[in-house]
């Protein structure tokens, strides 16, 4: 692999692994998002990230769970390839806006405690609770519009 296409793969490894993913899905990620052609089989991901067969496997599987990912079959041949689903950005900012929802609710049950209590200043969980309570009303919006606004993008 060119230096800058393995750089992006393991920098794509790295941040998804920030963000929750083990970082072989984030390094599978990123290297669909930029081969060629866009579908790649089991033994070319190995091959190009120099994975056993059984890492590319679990991850694969992760990131078909996820819907970042989906098999591509041809006609008379038996391989399986995979390649980035046509909405896998909007599924990750998805996948935040449960957490976000997760957040919310345990800002809520913070709120409600301090609330019932005369010593606890209630101000900084009003807050957090009324941050993640904007961003999960406003966050499906602004997916549905984004994929709106990029339907024709391939």
């Amino acid at each position: 692999m060119q230096e800058n296409i393995s750089q992006f793969v393991e920098d794509s490894g790295i941040t998804f692994e920030l963000i929750g993913l083990p970082r072989m899905a984030g390094r599978i990620l990123g290297y669909l998002m930029i081969s060629n052609p866009n579908h790649q089989s089991t033994q070319q991901i190995g091959e190009a990230l120099s994975a056993s067969k059984g890492s590319i496997s679990t991850n694969t599987r992760l990131l078909l769970q996820y819907r970042l990912i989906e098999k591509k079959t041809f006609p008379a041949e038996r391989i399986t390839y995979f390649q980035v689903t046509e909405n896998a950005y909007s599924e990750l900012i998805r996948i935040h806006m449960h957490e976000i929802t997760l957040l919310k609710n345990l800002a809520q049950e913070g709120l409600d405690i301090v609330s019932s209590k005369s010593d606890i200043e209630p101000e900084r969980m009003k807050k957090l609770e009324s941050i993640y309570n904007f961003f999960e009303r406003e966050y499906p919006s602004l997916v549905n519009q984004w994929e709106q606004e990029n339907i024709t993008i391939e």
